[in-house]
């Protein structure tokens, strides 16, 4: 599933090991694009880019998030999806 928007989007992060699943969102949640992706920071970079200017990037809260940083070398300001 692929969606054409303007506008800034969200990207979700699920992390895992070996595999990651992304998920590209409107600001007020509207899904535009879902992929699943061996852990690579070629394509993570990928992924990211494809959410345009200025992501919002909110990774999933796991046991991986403190090894995790900036896997990609974005320098971009990452949002744990963990409400604590």
């Amino acid at each position: 599933m692929e969606t054409a928007y303007d506008g800034r989007q969200v990207v979700g992060m699920d992390l895992h090991r070996r595999r990651s699943v992304l998920v590209r969102m409107t600001e007020d949640g509207r899904r535009l694009g879902t992929a699943r992706i061996a852990n690579s920071p070629a394509e993570l970079r990928a992924q990211i880019a494809r959410a345009g200017r200025s992501p919002q990037v909110v990774l999933e809260a796991t046991q991986l998030g403190g090894a995790v940083g900036d896997p990609a070398g974005f320098q971009l300001p990452a949002i744990s999806g963990h409400p604590h």
